[in-house]
């Protein structure tokens, strides 16, 4: 049986890149994205997640109130609270992402295209 797990949307990042680094050394960063829904439904909000070099562009590049095309896969991912109750949480983990607002002042001019 074939199947699918594919999202795109466009969005606002609620938050700046955080950049991370693995215990093996693999950078990642983690961002919020609201989606609207239309004028009378609440924005959707995904926590989004990339790797790699795709995650040091995002650094460069995107930032809070940017608006942003996403592509990539949903993920399930289990962790504990501060009280040790196990959740559930759904990542966004980008594959592919372009940036629509202006750039942010201080990026380098060289990379003048941050789709990846």
């Amino acid at each position: 049986m074939a199947t699918l797990n594919r999202y795109e949307c466009i969005g606002n990042l609620g938050k700046d890149p955080d950049m991370q680094v693995t215990n093996g050394g693999t950078f990642f960063t983690r961002f919020t994205v609201a989606v609207s829904q239309g004028k009378n439904n609440p924005a959707l909000w995904w926590n989004c997640v990339c790797w790699g070099e795709l995650a040091e562009r995002a650094e460069k590049f995107l930032y809070k109130g940017a608006k942003v095309y996403l592509e990539g896969t949903l993920k399930l991912r289990l962790y504990q609270d501060k009280s040790g109750a196990q959740k559930q949480a759904i990542d966004f983990v980008i594959a592919n992402f372009q940036l629509l607002s202006e750039y942010r002042k201080g990026a380098p001019e060289e990379e003048s295209e941050p789709s990846v």
